[in-house]
């Protein structure tokens, strides 16, 4: 039989208010970001006719639309 504890699936740590406020902070620039991103992918669909899709990947300059899942 071991001795050794077992791990726990969970384990909380207590940060500081400042570790806080930057976490926020980053994750608020972070939904920005994405939202920006969001818009250029949609102009960029608009421009080219595309209407629906479901994944998009860039790979060096060409964006690829992959077909809307219905």
């Amino acid at each position: 039989m071991s001795t050794k504890a077992k791990t726990p699936n969970k384990r909380a740590v207590k940060i500081t208010d400042g570790q806080v406020a930057l976490l926020n902070t980053m994750a608020s620039q972070a939904k920005q970001i994405e939202e920006k991103t969001e818009l250029v992918v949609a102009t960029i669909a608009a421009g080219a006719g595309v209407e629906k899709w479901g994944k998009v990947e860039l790979n060096g300059n060409t964006l690829t639309f992959s077909k809307a899942e219905e």
